[in-house]
């Protein structure tokens, strides 16, 4: 017994020929260069030329997903965790003039906590991990007497 498959025109046609059939049925987008449209059914042909990614790095890994009603994605988990999202979390999608898409997990910054990510801030965090780093910290202090005295001690010094 066959497999067939409905072509939305009323008939049914084997599946391998409803497949191409839709295929060349369909419009590219060309609305962005290097961007194509195709079907989760159609898959990419493959040759010994790969195409260039000099301005990019190599793939670790290659995940694909299916686009379902309403446009949505199910991202693969390895994915997930490489953006650092979960359900209900955003994400930027971001599109280069050679069509290159990346995508970033987003995170909307509280109002009143905006201060910490100005880059006045950031830059002291920085300096702040530096010193840590190398071992410009301070001990810890059982008073605070015994701190004001360590601080006195730092101003004599400077």
């Amino acid at each position: 017994m066959s497999s067939k498959k409905s072509t939305g025109r009323g008939k049914s046609e084997p599946e391998s020929t409803a497949r191409s059939n839709r295929a060349e049925d369909e419009e590219p987008d060309t609305s962005l260069p290097g961007i194509t449209s195709a079907t989760a059914e159609q898959s990419p042909v493959t040759s010994d030329a790969e195409p260039s990614n000099a301005d990019h790095a190599e793939p670790v890994e290659r995940v694909r997903a299916s686009v379902r009603g309403r446009r949505q994605v199910t991202l693969p988990e390895s994915v997930a965790k490489v953006l650092g999202v979960a359900e209900g979390d955003d994400l930027e999608f971001t599109i280069d003039e050679s069509g290159t898409i990346t995508v970033r997990g987003w995170t909307s910054i509280p109002t009143d906590q905006r201060w910490f990510w100005t880059s006045e801030w950031q830059a002291g965090e920085a300096e702040a991990d530096q010193q840590i780093a190398n071992g410009e910290v301070s001990r810890g202090f059982t008073s605070a007497a015994e701190m004001f005295v360590d601080i006195d001690n730092d101003d004599e010094d400077v």
